[in-house]
């Protein structure tokens, strides 16, 4: 079984940011939603890793209407001990099976051509759910600081891109959901 580490990374010209830095100074990526129209290039997500090594990459990190499927996905897998897999589409090309098997969950995603992008790996479920949650709450808390914007402080028309983060579910519910599915499994588990 692997140690897992996770990261929230955020696409901004191009290059991957981690969630802490933006949080500290959102300007680099309000400047760019303003420029890019393209909804595909908002994107951030998990990156995800094994002992130190990648499990995911930069290319399984899509749309944030896509990486939110991971949230009420772990939540299940918290709450269910039947051991049966949880499919999850958490980026466009995506089949990952989410599955709980003791105090162990696996995940592996084929992708949808039925190849293996991520293969089968294994982590304790309450470290990774205690990982997955520290970086959620950490998008939670960036969507937050660019909501406290006024809209008249954007560089331009917000509504080109302020649907990549505003149409989503709350965050924090997402985040506060799982956060109690957590909580269940450890009472559970005494």
């Amino acid at each position: 079984m692997s140690s897992p580490h996770v990261t929230f990374l955020i696409l901004v010209n191009g290059s991957w940011i981690e969630v802490d830095a933006l949080i500290k100074n959102p300007k680099p990526l309000l400047e760019y939603y303003a420029q890019e129209k393209n909804c595909c290039a908002h994107r951030g997500g998990f990156l995800i890793e094994a002992d130190g090594k990648p499990w995911n990459d930069r290319t399984t990190i899509d749309e944030f209407d896509m990486t939110e499927e991971w949230l009420p996905a772990l939540a299940a897998a918290l709450r269910d001990p039947s051991e049966k897999a949880i499919d999850a589409r958490v980026w466009e090309e995506s089949s990952l099976l989410i599955k709980r098997i003791g105090d162990t969950i696996e995940l592996e995603d084929k992708a949808l051509a039925d190849f293996k992008l991520c293969q089968k790996i294994s982590f304790p479920i309450e470290k990774f759910a205690v990982e997955m949650i520290r970086e959620a709450k950490k998008a939670s808390q960036l969507m937050k600081t660019l909501d406290a914007i006024p809209d008249s402080d954007y560089v331009a028309q917000p509504q080109d891109w302020a649907e990549s983060y505003r149409s989503l579910p709350d965050w924090h519910s997402l985040v506060g959901n799982l956060e109690r599915a957590l909580d269940e499994y450890r009472a559970k588990s005494l």
